[in-house]
């Protein structure tokens, strides 16, 4: 399979990621590449657990865990339908729009202000940002807007490390990251590892 799919993204006439996924690099096809030759061995993790008690405080001698919380819609808003930027928030934005047709997103997802809120729940209202720093140290800064949703076309090289920031302090992922479909993995539960929702500090 791995090699299949080398064959695949160096095809020109049948490219894998399909239009509109942006396609992989050179360099990116030739770390592959190097991978499917050295037998395709087993690595590390690609997406470790958030640091959950980063920003936790200590209440009586135990640590408080933000991410110990019951599913709930804090907003209490909804979305039903339409389009642009506050679309769908809480679900996996890139898959969506490659099975769409929508714009082709390299990182996008929603912030939330606890853990574990649903599905099409409007995220957070306000001065919230999610820091992108790629392989290559370069910087991108990505607002979330009114229902905390952010997204960015800008070709990202990874791995890559990601924060939120706001008035209130920062929450980092302890590791780095080489999706950015931040949604795929940060759902109401979690899942590939995540705890749950992208939190808000």
């Amino acid at each position: 399979m791995a090699e299949q799919s080398l064959v695949r993204m160096q095809s020109t006439t049948s490219p894998m990621p399909p239009s509109p996924a942006v396609p992989p690099t050179s360099a990116e096809i030739a770390t592959f590449a190097a991978w499917v030759s050295a037998g395709t061995p087993k690595g590390q993790v690609c997406t470790q657990l958030p640091d959950a008690g980063a920003d936790a405080s200590a209440e009586g001698g135990t640590t408080v865990d933000p991410y110990n919380t019951p599913t709930v819609c804090t907003s209490n808003k909804y979305w039903t339908s339409g389009t642009g930027g506050s679309m769908a928030p809480g679900e996996a934005c890139q898959a969506c729009h490659q099975k769409q047709g929508g714009p082709s997103y390299v990182i996008a997802g929603t912030v939330y202000p606890t853990a574990h809120e649903p599905k099409d729940c409007d995220g957070i209202n306000g001065a919230v940002s999610v820091v992108v720093t790629d392989a290559n140290k370069n910087v991108i800064t990505l607002t979330a807007n009114g229902v905390g949703n952010f997204s960015s076309g800008t070709k990202i090289a990874a791995p890559f490390n990601v924060k939120v920031t706001s008035q209130n302090g920062t929450r980092a992922m302890s590791g780095s990251l080489t999706s950015g479909d931040c949604n795929s993995c940060h759902t109401t539960t979690g899942a590939n590892g995540a705890p749950g929702r992208i939190m808000a500090p």
